[in-house]
């Protein structure tokens, strides 16, 4: 496994080195300022996403350096995957090689790690939940048991979806009812470690009447009428970011596979298209599926195949970063990478307005990182979300505020006696309102 362990830790210094580079998001940015709130769990999100950037706040100097702790824990999910290969489905460094390449060149799995978002944490405890399963599978133990429940729970406090990886094995299990006689007698054990993992979600969510899980039930479960676009740009994603000549491999694999790794790979694929249909889906949700898919290719084999979709992945991703670099998009409708440089405009030309106030979580949050001090999102404005729950976002008598070039003050603030003062430009797309009580 020498040139496996080569290949892996040269692409860990790449992905640290990029990582620095490449401009911070919005959504990450929110994350970097959950950091400096720290939080048992937060109304739109749990936790862990937060300590990651909490500790990479010791890095802020070097440019987006804060991503590191996460992505080293993006890179631990490999490591999981690799022992599971090794342990389970006996592969060689050969077989080893091929999925790590398939995992590092696909733009959401691989490239898309170098982006810290709560998909991190998810995945990599999902692996280590995986390879805790299997581990208990082989030599049942209270040991083996807690570390599978311990890995559910932590999995709970980085994101939600981790309830997927307990469906996706129960659905296995279904063929396999012997692992019931293995792992029956070590379900309480379980229940132990996921609670003991879970505590500071159940902690948080108690004192504050389960609002976050509210927010997410409706988020994800909210029923509206079924828009066709909503399951036909699921599967054209989903295909499209598997890669279809990929996707018909991992079908293939199916029949040289285990069971669990099957169902790991489509469950998730399955569970997603159905809840298409009550709402949309976003892209990166099913993503606990790609190591697996990525698995049942290896077992197909198809080495050509895969050759050529790392080549394409390859080029696909050195355009989104050459995109992203020179901030040129070639559509007219401005594309994902746009949030890369949204509010760099105002950076400069907000150091006169205290106290300032943004319009949106994302424009305070990118701001605040910037200027690594707290500007918060007027309470009230837009969607609910963490910032609502911080007495910073309520304004005094006097104060300024961020909001878009057509917007005016909302008539909830009018109502309660707050009026523009002035208004003045800060760029074609934004102004900054002074406002005051008359």
């Amino acid at each position: 496994m020498k040139l496996y362990y080569r290949v892996f830790f040269i692409a860990l210094f790449v992905k640290l080195l990029l990582a620095a580079i490449l401009p911070i998001t919005s959504d990450e940015s929110y994350y970097w300022v959950w950091s400096l709130h720290p939080q048992l769990n937060y109304y739109d999100h749990p936790a862990m996403v937060s300590w990651l950037f909490y500790f990479g706040r010791l890095f802020d100097g070097l440019g987006a350096a804060s991503r590191w702790p996460g992505v080293l824990m993006s890179h631990g999910t490999l490591f999981f995957w690799t022992l599971i290969f090794r342990r389970h489905l006996n592969w060689k460094e050969k077989q080893c090689l091929l999925w790590l390449g398939l995992a590092l060149l696909n733009p959401l799995f691989g490239a898309g790690a170098l982006i810290i978002t709560p998909d991190i944490p998810l995945l990599f405890f999902w692996s280590l939940g995986v390879f805790g399963f299997l581990e208990m599978l082989e030599k049942p133990s209270w040991k083996t048991s807690l570390v599978f429940g311990i890995a559910l729970g932590l999995g709970l406090i980085s994101k939600y979806m981790i309830a997927l990886l307990p469906l996706s094995l129960i659905v296995a299990s279904l063929v396999k009812w012997r692992w019931w006689k293995k792992i029956g007698i070590f379900l309480p054990v379980i229940f132990l470690g996921f609670f003991l993992g879970a505590l500071p979600f159940f902690i948080w969510n108690l004192q504050n009447d389960w609002i976050s899980v509210k927010f997410q039930l409706d988020h994800g479960f909210k029923s509206t009428p079924w828009k066709p676009n909503w399951t036909v740009e699921y599967i054209a994603l989903q295909v499209g970011l598997i890669f279809p000549p990929l996707f018909y491999l991992a079908i293939k694999g199916i029949r040289k596979s285990p069971v669990w790794l099957t169902s790991l790979a489509f469950v998730p694929l399955i569970f997603f298209l159905f809840t298409s249909f009550s709402g949309y889906v976003e892209a990166n949700w099913p993503i606990v599926s790609y190591p697996a898919i990525f698995a049942l290719t290896v077992q197909a084999g198809g080495k050509r195949i895969q050759k050529w979709t790392k080549l394409f992945w390859a080029v696909i991703v050195l355009i989104v970063f050459g995109l992203v670099i020179t901030q040129y998009s070639p559509f007219k409708k401005p594309i994902k990478t746009r949030e890369f440089f949204e509010f760099q405009d105002l950076y400069s030309s907000i150091e006169k307005y205290e106290p300032l106030y943004a319009r949106s979580y994302q424009m305070a949050s990118r701001l605040s990182f910037e200027k690594k001090k707290m500007i918060y999102k007027l309470r009230g404005l837009n969607r609910r979300d963490a910032y609502d729950f911080w007495p910073g976002s309520l304004p005094s008598s006097h104060f300024y505020l961020i909001v878009e070039s057509h917007e005016d003050l909302t008539k909830e603030y009018k109502d309660q006696g707050f009026r523009v003062l002035s208004s003045q430009p800060l760029s074609e797309k934004f102004k900054v309102l002074e406002i005051g009580k008359q």
